[in-house]
């Protein structure tokens, strides 16, 4: 079971950002013009996914190679270089996971602001668009928290102490809780709710130490 549980895990971190990678490059090859003024900071964007994309293809390409020799390809001088692209890629990918939760919160919370009407017919819908908002960005302060104390206190587990105890589960379970009302919203703030939390659900999961 728990191997199957670790297989799911790290299906979902590989098809993640891949599906999110060509989602960006869908939509913003469905967008006119492509190339927005001022365009020497349209440029940098499409490079750097166009790093991100193939630092994520080597990194693929590695694991499978070394999973199908037996561990021999190690010794392969272009495996090397296969798998130092697939460090770049880990760590854009943890970057990917750090920053972007805030960044999508804080862009949805801007957008939203911006947008007249704010709330929407039936005024119930948008407020509860509003509070998984709130869920996830609850969330996500507390996944930060907790990470920090975690890190702080030492000893690879969690501390011993009530309080984190409570702050953790709160995090926890604000996530799959905003998941379940953003359902229910509508308006600018819904989906960006409901693929944040997502997004947050998977994050509480796939970093929880399930086995201490």
């Amino acid at each position: 079971m728990t191997s199957y549980l670790s297989f799911i895990l790290w299906f979902l971190f590989i098809v993640g950002p891949l599906g999110i990678l060509v989602w960006l490059t869908w939509r913003w090859w469905r967008a006119s013009p492509r190339i927005t003024a001022p365009a020497w900071r349209s440029y940098p964007a499409i490079g750097i996914i166009v790093i991100v994309g193939l630092s994520g293809l080597f990194w693929i390409i590695s694991s499978a190679w070394i999973y199908a020799s037996g561990g021999a390809a190690s010794y392969s001088p272009i495996f090397r270089w296969f798998a130092r692209l697939g460090l770049l890629a880990a760590v854009i990918q943890g970057l990917f996971f750090i920053v972007t939760p805030p960044a999508i919160l804080v862009w949805a919370i801007r957008r939203w602001w911006r947008t007249s009407p704010r709330i929407a017919a039936p005024a119930w819908r948008s407020y509860l668009a509003i509070g998984a908002i709130v869920l996830v960005g609850l969330s996500q302060l507390l996944r930060i928290v907790t990470g920090v104390w975690a890190d702080v206190s030492g000893g690879g587990g969690f501390p011993d102490n009530p309080a984190f105890v409570r702050l953790f589960g709160l995090g926890f379970f604000a996530a799959p809780a905003g998941l379940l009302v953003s359902l229910l919203g509508k308006g600018v703030l819904r989906w960006p709710a409901c693929w944040l939390s997502a997004l947050m659900t998977f994050l509480w999961i796939f970093t929880t130490p399930w086995d201490i």
